[in-house]
């Protein structure tokens, strides 16, 4: 079988599932509740930086190089500024961008 019918079988159990209250949720349960022991979660980014990281993807792409040069040291130091809100204990569990190493029980 595919890594493809997995991911679809996956989504569709995830999809019909009994609803939940998602702020009762943090992702080392959801992981928990997948059959995996988590060894150490992580917050890496939160909320406010990766809607400043969102923005600068958005329009990088699309802007001259010259003003590329400017653009991307500002945002990245207002990405920076925005992460700094975001306590280590928040970020446990409300980040936006996660690392967690998990063994499979």
């Amino acid at each position: 079988m595919t890594a493809h019918f997995f991911r679809r079988r996956r989504l569709s159990r995830e999809v019909s599932g009994p609803a939940r209250d998602s702020s009762t949720r943090t992702p080392a349960s959801v992981v928990r509740e997948n059959g995996f022991e988590v060894v150490d979660i992580i917050g890496i980014q939160g909320l406010a930086s990766v809607g400043f990281q969102l923005v600068q993807d958005a329009f990088l792409f699309r802007l001259p190089a010259v003003v590329k040069w400017f653009f991307v040291p500002v945002m990245q130091l207002s990405i920076a500024l925005a992460d700094r809100f975001h306590t280590s204990n928040h970020r446990k569990k409300d980040a936006c961008v996660f690392m967690i190493v998990a063994q499979k029980q």
